[in-house]
């Protein structure tokens, strides 16, 4: 940033981002105030009381609050406020999203403590902070992404495509920010993501879960191994097997990198609506043993229907979607629940079962709400209700044999489409 002193200190750095993201960490030492300026189209001088316009966020003293605020030509309006119990001496991490119909949401340490519309401005050419000495910001990161639907990908794929070429070091970081609405007809809670990546990036993780309950999360993805990079395309699943068939999730994604140097911002294009749920099944349904066949030939090295990739992702979908099977994460443990007799007793044959259907519906052959007809077995009417009373059974301790017994007949009946 290009920095001036005078009674007021100021720096400044080229911005037209409109919508997106502004976060920032500022420190604030008791004397008087400073502003933060998202967007402004008067470059702030160094005399405080030259006219400029926009909206900044602004803590001080004579108000003990935080603040979000419209000017023009000096004409001050407060479009929300945020008072803090022990006041403002300390840092803060501050982090301001606007979307396109003016709509800010103001995060207080990752608290949301503002909310407000404004349309006044639709352009900008800064970003700046204006302070006395006593003041400092830090670790400021511009948030701002194209995002594009595969329209060849499944419809549970959201690909997030960086449009613009980045000039980079190695060892930069990469971070992202999801946020989604469910949208009817089901409720579909606890969303799971985890990431396909890509080959220019060192990964923290091969997969990183975040649960999704309606909130954003942003959460840091590698770092970047090259100097010049053209199209970064992250791909990101989503996997909720239990949920209602046609369930879809307004998305929202942006793709944003910082380091030491720059800041660099991502053209933004609109969000996309994108169903996450099949409707209706593509495949066929399979019994338990035939699964066990299918892992042990590509664990073996044998022709399989499925390659072994197809396969951990079935596993991965599962382990994000089921409370018994969370630690069962790659094929050879897929299998030692499919080979029944690593288990004993009745738990195993059980444990095989319930296995066999989360295959079924992970590999599209059956949906969550699927409806079954066991009224001999269970008051499950669906394949979804059926797996989270079987699972229930499984988890509690004191389940006797009968109940195990029950369970795996449940399973096999629907593994068997005899439902």
């Amino acid at each position: 940033m290009m920095c001036e002193t005078s009674s007021w200190n100021w720096a400044y750095i080229d911005s037209i981002m409109t919508c997106g993201t502004w976060s920032f960490d500022v420190n604030y030492m008791g004397t008087d105030g400073f502003n933060v300026w998202l967007m402004s189209n008067e470059l702030v001088a160094s005399d405080y009381y030259n006219p400029r316009e926009g909206y900044f966020i602004q803590i001080s003293m004579y108000t003990s609050s935080i603040q979000l605020m419209r000017d023009l030509n000096r004409q001050q309006i407060v479009l929300g406020k945020f008072t803090p119990l022990g006041g403002l001496d300390g840092w803060w991490s501050i982090s301001v999203t606007r979307s396109s119909n003016g709509e800010f949401e103001v995060y207080v340490n990752n608290v949301l403590v503002i909310q407000a519309q404004d349309t006044t401005f639709d352009d900008s050419s800064w970003f700046a902070f204006e302070t006395y000495n006593t003041h400092s910001i830090d670790n400021i990161l511009f948030v701002e992404s194209s995002v594009e639907v595969d329209s060849e990908a499944l419809p549970d794929v959201l690909t997030v495509v960086a449009t613009d070429s980045l000039y980079v070091v190695p060892g930069d970081y990469l971070q992202c920010q999801l946020s989604w609405l469910n949208i009817d007809p089901g409720t579909a809670e606890n969303v799971q993501v985890y990431l396909i990546f890509s080959e220019y990036l060192e990964f923290v993780s091969s997969s990183i879960p975040v649960t999704i309950d309606g909130d954003s999360f942003v959460f840091e993805i590698g770092s970047i191994q090259g100097f010049s990079i053209e199209d970064i395309e992250i791909t990101f699943f989503m996997a909720n097997l239990l949920a209602p068939s046609g369930t879809e999730f307004w998305m929202n994604a942006t793709l944003s990198y910082t380091d030491t140097w720059a800041i660099y911002t991502f053209e933004a294009k609109d969000s996309q609506m994108v169903t996450v749920v099949t409707e209706i099944p593509e495949n066929d349904v399979h019994k338990s043993s035939w699964w066990k066949k299918e892992f042990s030939y590509v664990l073996n090295g044998k022709s399989a229907t499925y390659d072994r990739a197809y396969l951990e992702s079935l596993v991965t979908m599962i382990s994000y979607s089921s409370e018994l099977f969370t630690d069962v994460t790659s094929l050879e443990s897929a299998l030692s629940i499919l080979l029944v007799d690593t288990i004993s007793g009745h738990l195993g044959k059980a444990m095989g079962e319930v296995y066999g259907v989360w295959l079924n519906l992970a590999n599209d052959a059956l949906t969550a709400d699927t409806e079954i007809d066991l009224t001999d077995l269970t008051t499950a009417g669906t394949v979804g209700e059926a797996l989270i009373e079987c699972e229930a059974i499984l988890l509690d301790p004191s389940s006797s044999d009968d109940d195990l017994k029950n369970v795996e007949k449940i399973c096999s009946e629907i593994n068997a489409e005899k439902y």
